[in-house]
């Protein structure tokens, strides 16, 4: 009898550990910060056993994308920012959970930020002699981003000397990490004096964030 009850003690522990499910592994194996249609998202590449949840949380702890993926897949982008807006700086922290929701494992990817300068303005003036004034009707803006988040213009204030004259909506712009680009902004702003003036240049994106500003003689 207690061969036989050992003999069924042995089978019951070898078919509850056969049922006990294997811990999901997960290896993040490249990631890099993509725009794609205007929108700044976190593309990984990454091997995982089973299927597993995937959530972006800001420098706030804020969700900004949740993506589940099946058994097989090795790629996802998940979002930074809504539309237009530049990603602010801080630590984005990535979970991964398995199917039933436990955790298992976190990432965290460190960015200072998107820095955008204004390098080179060339405003083309129209002047008429009949009315011996000028009139402002394109500017190229040239801009680097230094940083490495991706930043993001909508709207392109435009001062002279001290007077708010015009707010351009240009298609919206991604300008990305080192890369230099030049904007081209069509304006038209009449009877300026011959002379000097001061030209006031802000660019924002599209949560009003300020992202450069240029300041100069024309």
């Amino acid at each position: 009898m207690k061969k036989v009850l050992l003999c069924l003690t042995l089978v019951g522990a070898a078919f509850l550990a056969g049922c006990a499910e294997e811990e999901v592994q997960f290896q993040l194996e490249e990631w890099k910060v993509v725009n794609e249609m205007d929108v700044p998202k976190l593309q990984i590449k990454f091997s995982a056993t089973d299927n597993v949840e995937l959530t972006l949380l800001d420098p706030d702890g804020v969700e900004t994308d949740w993506v589940y993926t099946e058994k097989g897949v090795t790629g996802a982008k998940l979002r930074m920012a809504d539309y237009g807006k530049t990603p602010p700086s801080g630590t984005y922290t990535l979970l991964v959970k398995d199917s039933l929701g436990e955790q298992i494992t976190s990432l965290t990817f460190n960015f200072s930020g998107a820095k955008l300068k204004v390098i080179g303005v060339t405003p083309t003036w129209q002047y008429w002699s009949f009315l011996e004034h000028y009139a402002l009707e394109d500017l190229a803006i040239k801009v680097e981003n230094t940083g490495d988040l991706p930043a993001y213009i909508t709207e392109v204030e435009i001062n002279i000397d001290g007077e708010m004259i015009d707010t351009a909506h240009p298609v919206t712009q991604c300008i990305l990490p080192k890369e230099a680009k030049t904007i081209t902004i069509s304006t038209y702003i009449s009877e300026i004096s011959p002379g000097t003036h001061t030209l006031k240049i802000t660019l924002r994106d599209s949560a009003e964030t300020v992202m450069a500003t240029y300041r100069g003689m024309s």
